[in-house]
């Protein structure tokens, strides 16, 4: 049981005693019945013993300090400046996910130990430029003075603000402007500021910076947004234009943010709308990554460039929509002349392909990476895209929801032999740079065709006896030494699915090359499950080709 401060304890006692005090009834003779009169004696007695409980909890917590301080090597071993940087240490890294958690305790518990860690804990700024507020109680007042403790034991250092405030019709802003003024006398020191607060609470953090601002971070969420629906959150600091490298936007107009956005290089942006997602790229020449998700269709508010916007340092874009595809909108009107990993979802619909070739002819970028998932896309379509990414190293395939769209033998067929495409173009030899492909999806192919890409990079003959598994081959077609095979089954595992005993045996063998194969099925492994069928032992394979 937890031990009360003065001020719950306090509120409690109140609440305890008007209980206690209260006639329970007049039932006999206008006084109280004998059930009544007993019930009060034994509350009455209750409430004593709670406060003696209280007591001893709060002069146990007294001892156990006096005997931490006593038994405590760091505190007559280590100098107080060696303790207050080990102290540093145990900071651990917030996480915006967990609404504080752990992080926004870290110092008190520091402190908790005894006096001499709490001197050290409470003289260390460094542990104080960190705080994260989750406000569920409505007692802004008490956060005030919480806040205003804690980040005068900060100095003078930069700070990370977290402030988590759920919508709730019943908080006024008077009610919260205590502890947003606290916030306020810090601004100048705000280098990461994290709101995940009701839009009609960013009208008034508006800071008091006095032309000062080091805000290299900001995350606006606001936690009254509806999906589909952008929030009217505003955020403008008073007397400067903030110049953040790392911006968070959740469902919110991009224009009612006033930052200088040339100077971002890293953005995550939910729920915009594809002219809006243009528009910013018009002025963030220095972007670096991006990640747009959930975009929606356009408004129309903005017009269209007239020639694609050239953005190039963007080595890093992440594109998904859920609501339809909206791809080629957004691809049609950029150039990334320097991007190597491109991650997209179109939400299960149509990609046009035309577009994709385009976009990537006419950036010519060094792509290395590609993540591609829930398009619906044909394979010959996918192929004829794949054969214009010569320098394509890792590929990444997901259909697990795109029942129409997967791989045949036809498609693995182009990784069994140098592949060319179908211009005659000896250079165009099928991703002559791959090192990894990982597929998600329905199984459309013979284990036997998976059988020949591996013997394509392990070996040019089979063994007399197939157990004997692949050699090595001098001279491969392409780096490939990486492949997951994530199959989707909607129906329960059946002996359909083992692998037939001599292809296996070839799989097991791959590893023993340097070849990494994973094969599952709705997350078994069906390599194990294959060679438990087959009656194997479960090291069957590791061992193979050591000779």
């Amino acid at each position: 049981m937890a031990i009360l401060c003065s001020h719950c304890s306090a509120n409690l006692v109140k609440e305890q005693k008007a209980a206690t005090s209260e006639p329970r009834c007049k039932h006999v003779e206008g006084g109280p019945c004998n059930p009544c009169t007993k019930l009060v004696d034994l509350d009455a007695q209750i409430l004593e013993v709670e406060a003696l409980l209280n007591d001893l909890k709060q002069s146990r917590t007294s001892l156990r300090g006096r005997a931490n301080e006593i038994h405590n090597p760091l505190a007559h071993r280590v100098p107080v400046e060696v303790a207050s940087h080990i102290f540093a240490f145990c900071i651990p890294v917030h996480d915006r996910y967990s609404h504080c958690g752990v992080q926004k305790n870290a110092p008190l518990i520091l402190g908790a130990v005894c006096k001499t860690w709490r001197a050290v804990a409470w003289s260390t700024p460094q542990l104080w430029t960190s705080i994260c507020i989750a406000v569920y109680p409505r007692d802004f007042a008490v956060l005030a003075d919480l806040a205003e403790e804690w980040l005068a034991r900060s100095g003078k250092l930069p700070l990370s603000i977290h402030l988590y405030l759920k919508e709730d019709e019943t908080i006024s802003n008077f009610a919260v402007n205590p502890l947003i003024e606290v916030l306020y006398a810090h601004s100048s020191r705000w280098r990461s500021l994290d709101l995940d607060i009701p839009s009609a609470l960013f009208e008034v953090f508006d800071g008091d910076n006095e032309g000062i601002s080091i805000l290299d971070d900001l995350r606006i969420i606001p936690s009254d947004a509806v999906e589909t629906q952008q929030s009217r959150a505003y955020f403008e600091l008073s007397n400067v234009l903030p110049k953040p490298k790392t911006v968070h936007l959740s469902s919110v107009y991009p224009e009612r943010i006033h930052i200088l956005w040339d100077n971002v290089t890293y953005l995550v942006a939910n729920l915009l709308h594809v002219d809006q997602c243009l528009e910013i790229l018009r002025y963030t020449n220095r972007m670096e990554r991006c990640d747009f998700r959930m975009i929606m269709e356009g408004r129309e508010n903005y017009p269209l460039p007239k020639s694609p916007i050239i953005l190039p340092h963007l080595r890093i874009l992440h594109f998904d929509c859920w609501f339809e595809c909206l791809l080629s909108s957004f691809i049609n009107n950029i150039t990334l002349p320097v991007l190597e990993q491109f991650e997209i979802d179109c939400g299960r619909r149509y990609l046009q392909i035309d577009d994709m070739l385009s976009f990537f002819a006419r950036s010519a970028s060094p792509l290395t990476q590609f993540v591609f998932e829930n398009c619906e896309v044909g394979e010959e379509d996918l192929t004829r895209l794949l054969y214009g990414l010569p320098s394509l190293r890792e590929l990444h395939l997901n259909f697990e929801f795109v029942g129409d769209s997967s791989l045949t033998d036809e498609f693995w067929g182009h990784l069994t032999t140098e592949s060319r495409s179908a211009k005659g173009n000896a250079n165009s030899i099928f991703l002559p740079n791959l090192e990894s492909l990982i597929y998600e999806g329905y199984q459309r192919f013979e284990w036997e065709t998976i059988s020949d890409v591996l013997t394509t990079h392990c070996d040019t003959s089979r063994s007399t006896s197939s157990k004997e598994g692949y050699r090595p081959l001098k001279v491969r077609p392409r780096p490939l030494n990486h492949l997951e095979i994530l199959l989707t089954d909607p129906l329960e595992m059946q002996d359909g699915n083992i692998i037939d005993e001599d292809i296996l045996c070839r799989f097991l063998s791959s590893s023993s090359y340097g070849f990494a194969l994973q094969i599952c099925i709705e997350g078994c492994d069906l390599l194990s499950i294959s060679k438990e069928h087959h009656g194997m032992a479960s090291d069957y394979g590791s061992d193979m080709g050591s000779s």
